[in-house]
């Protein structure tokens, strides 16, 4: 397994939920690094996107299809559940399945609704 960290200078200080990308990586393990025979790559990137942390969990699927496509089971809709805490509808979390590859993405407000 190989774990890439893009992170740009300008999200590097700001606060988010504690805990909020535990489940998220450990989705990326679940999903993508515990079935495969193969290295995997998970990468972890954030950007500032006009008044939103972006903060975005890519990896590598040796199938092209996460193990459970259907049930993303408790650990993302947790996820979802505390942004909405949070932030109420100012935070999104958006998923991609495409070519070899599983990402879930996060817009974080920068201001605490």
């Amino acid at each position: 397994m190989e774990v890439l960290f893009l992170i740009r200078e300008e999200s590097k200080l700001i606060k988010i939920p504690s805990f909020i990308l535990v489940p998220v990586i450990e989705n990326a393990i679940k999903h993508g690094v515990q079935p495969a025979m193969n290295r995997v790559t998970i990468t972890i990137s954030t950007s500032v996107e006009q008044d939103h942390l972006q903060i975005t969990v890519t990896n590598t699927l040796e199938n092209g299809n996460p193990k459970n496509p259907v049930g993303l089971g408790v650990g993302i809709n947790n996820v979802k559940e505390r942004l909405k805490l949070h932030y109420d509808k100012s935070a999104t979390v958006s998923i991609r399945n495409y070519d070899n590859l599983f990402s879930l993405s996060m817009a974080i407000p920068l201001e605490k609704k």
